[in-house]
């Protein structure tokens, strides 16, 4: 049943985190993972890592509660070192969520 797309796709409509019991391939499939983080933003992490960085996934995941809502969009200005506010900047873009 796992890998029944039609069973799943039914499961995460109902109860998004439901995910997490796909198949890796339909952990995969982009219309599956989207309906499960539409239903329950915290199934975003049993996605496959490809769909866990897609905008749209992204976008419906955060719809009802931002995932990242108190990260600034950059960095302050003001850091001192900019060889610091680089690496922070770099290491940001690279946080993978759970």
């Amino acid at each position: 049943m796992e890998g029944d797309r039609k069973v799943v796709l039914a499961a995460v409509e109902i109860d998004g985190l439901a995910l997490q019991f796909a198949s890796e391939e339909l952990r995969n499939d982009k219309e599956v993972v989207l309906t499960a983080v539409k239903n329950a933003p915290d199934a975003l992490p049993y996605a496959l890592e490809t769909l866990r960085k897609d905008p749209d996934i992204i976008a419906a995941a955060e719809e009802d509660e931002p995932i990242l809502e108190d990260t600034p969009e950059e960095l302050p200005s003001d850091m001192p070192d900019d060889s610091v506010r680089e690496n922070l900047t770099r290491a940001w873009e690279n946080v993978e969520l759970p």
